[in-house]
């Protein structure tokens, strides 16, 4: 009898889980693309191809393909539950218009973005040259407490004569407004202009940000200037290796899980639902 109570009662609250998480934001948080692909121009007129740098980022040549292996993921959540934290790494010298681009991290609140800077005005200058930007391999802790506030600590690159903060991170305490469960990601080019992994909160909902996973982590690359219609993009202006995020399920997927969640709801009925009879 106990056995019976208690499975029902877990298969109820899978099913009310469901729901909650199927309808959590009027504003889709995910991407909807052709094939679940942008295309990738192989020979940018500035900087290093975006397969290169994936190479070097994952320390292998072509185990993560730029075409073939991208992910139309556009907001993820911390898959640390305990103390949620993210890691991010800025993996390479920026190129082209990079220079003076801004990277940051943002959260849809009553269907608007609110962002928050993590790494200042980038720069493809010598890293060892003062006060000249954030250079590559500089790193970013962020931290959220108990109450839901974000705590962001800045750790220097390695051959960098600045400190991470104030300089190269914008180090910051009890941040409100970006949640560790739905987030994504952001840069701001020279000009002001924001472009989103959210293809949503793009001008012409263009796509300007493509990511890729391999083992636990994941790279987001950006391209700095608006992408026109299906012209091919660089994605190579700023790329950042982000570790500890997991991708939130797109609508499909939900459905899928929810067809399983409720199946199992309705045997664990069929099966317990009468005490004493025989379900044969």
């Amino acid at each position: 009898m106990i056995k019976m109570i208690t499975t029902v009662c877990v298969c109820g609250l899978l099913c009310i889980g469901l729901t909650g998480t199927a309808n959590a934001d009027s504003v889709p948080l995910f991407n909807s693309r052709p094939d679940g692909k942008v295309a990738i121009n192989a020979a940018p007129a500035t900087g290093d191809p975006l397969q290169s740098i994936l190479d070097e980022i994952y320390g292998c040549n072509g185990c993560v393909d730029a075409d073939d292996d991208q992910k139309d993921s556009a907001m993820w959540a911390t898959s640390v539950s305990t103390n949620p934290t993210v890691a991010a790494t800025l993996q390479v010298a920026f190129s082209g218009g990079s220079v003076g681009d801004e990277f940051g991290i943002f959260s849809m609140v009553n269907d608007l973005p609110i962002f928050i800077p993590i790494f200042k005005t980038l720069q493809q200058t010598n890293p060892t040259d003062p006060g000249t930007g954030t250079p590559s391999g500089t790193s970013a802790i962020l931290q959220w407490t108990k109450t839901g506030k974000l705590n962001i600590v800045g750790v220097a690159a390695d051959d960098s004569t600045d400190p991470a903060c104030p300089t190269q991170v914008n180090c910051q305490n009890n941040v409100v407004g970006i949640s560790s469960k739905a987030f994504g990601f952001y840069v701001q080019n020279g000009a002001g202009e924001k472009f989103f992994t959210l293809d949503s909160q793009n001008p012409s909902g263009s796509p300007q940000a493509v990511a890729y996973q391999y083992n636990s982590d994941w790279v987001i690359a950006f391209s700095d200037a608006m992408n026109q219609g299906n012209t091919a993009g660089s994605y190579n202006n700023v790329v950042v290796d982000v570790q500890s995020i997991t991708a939130l399920p797109e609508p499909r997927s939900i459905v899928m899980l929810g067809t399983t969640l409720l199946l199992i709801c309705g045997l664990c009925r069929r099966k317990f639902g009468h005490p004493g009879r025989s379900t044969k």
